[in-house]
């Protein structure tokens, strides 16, 4: 969804796994299992269909080419011949010391920096690659701005001139690189998982006060705001520098806060046709570039709606900016909130990283 513009017939996808798999005695059962594995990752991938012909997987070393290749056969479901299998053996330890021996930044339930993009993208002279880590349920949240950026350099926009040092304003690079304080986060939820993974992502920036999960009515008010203590209760005590439980608002409450607090500075994240596209690199209006990422920074509310019908009329209303992601269909609400306030905020947490060595106890 994030790679507009870009043909998916030039992506291709390796992907090396920790199989558990690769400790069983009895190859041929762990064979079937790995079969069954790779029908899931075609299956639960929504993108899945890009990628049949061009998705590699490295496989265990306990096991060969020939033995996925049969187990599949025997099993119309799971049988993808398109997929490319590699065997661990002829492809070199580069990949499987990698991934085997990779220890996490942060666990599961620890805040993280945002990523440093720099990390993570890979410039040659005939393509450019990503190459992630997934350790936690969270690391897919957290490295989806890495595949937003990527999806920007595939479109050529990494290798243009930078179009903000053509205006020759000093004050405007001053406004986009001076980081500011976060503004209020509006989330509107309606699954509990997501409000897992929004106060994880909020507590990297070190915003969980910031945090305002907006839900529909009363009865669904008590009951995420049940889960939200339980859930802020059970992370690590020590985060002392992100402290305090979201609030959870009903939509009329989180109006009238909205009125009270934010000074008609209310950004709306939605596909609006008055909105502006972060990093829009191919608008004829230079100022729109710079426009929509400084009004993120300088707002006093950012709010994202629903999944499954978008920000509610009476928050809208008060709505007095709107930005976008450039995308083939709307993004997942953690997705886009992941890409947002990366964009708007990675600079400032990134520069100042002390509190999270002293949680990791390095200096990574």
């Amino acid at each position: 969804r994030i790679a507009d513009d870009v043909d998916p017939r030039t992506l291709s996808v390796n992907v090396s796994f920790d199989w558990r798999e690769r400790h069983e005695a009895d190859t041929e059962a762990a064979a079937g299992k790995i079969a069954h594995h790779i029908h899931m990752i075609v299956r639960n991938s929504m993108g899945a269909a890009l990628f049949l012909t061009s998705l590699s997987i490295l496989l265990p070393d306990s096991v060969s080419v020939e033995q996925i290749r049969e187990a599949m056969e025997q099993n119309d479901d799971v049988n993808y011949p398109s997929i490319g299998l590699i065997d661990r053996t002829f492809f070199g330890d580069d990949v499987g010391t990698s991934f085997d021996n990779a220890k996490s930044k942060a666990g599961e339930g620890r805040p993280s920096p945002p990523v440093s993009i720099q990390e993570y993208l890979r410039h040659n002279s005939n393509t450019i690659s990503a190459k992630v880590l997934v350790e936690t349920r969270m690391c897919t949240v957290r490295l989806t701005p890495v595949l937003y950026h990527l999806a920007r350099a595939l479109r050529g926009e990494a290798t243009r001139p930078n179009v903000l040092h053509q205006l020759g304003d000093d004050a405007v690079e001053e406004s986009l690189n001076t980081p500011s304080q976060l503004p209020l986060i509006l989330a509107c939820v309606d699954k509990v998982a997501n409000l897992f993974r929004i106060v994880m992502l909020v507590r990297d920036y070190r915003a969980q006060h910031r945090l305002v999960l907006v839900v529909r009515n009363e009865s669904i008010r008590e009951r995420l705001a049940a889960e939200a203590n339980r859930f802020v209760s059970g992370l690590d005590p020590s985060d002392v520098c992100v402290s305090g439980v979201p609030s959870v608002e009903t939509i009329d409450d989180t109006v009238r806060l909205l009125r009270t607090e934010c000074e008609e500075k209310i950004v709306a994240v939605d596909l609006h046709d008055d909105a502006l596209t972060l990093d829009d690199d191919d608008s004829e209006n230079v100022n729109d570039q710079v426009s929509a990422l400084s009004i993120l920074r300088s707002t006093k509310a950012v709010v994202w709606g629903f999944e499954k019908d978008g920000i509610p009329a009476a928050i809208d209303r008060l709505a007095t900016q709107y930005i976008q992601v450039r995308c083939r269909s709307s993004l997942n609400l953690v997705a886009a909130m992941s890409v947002v306030m990366h964009r708007g905020w990675s600079d400032s947490m990134q520069t100042d990283c002390s509190y999270y060595r002293s949680k990791r106890g390095n200096t990574n």
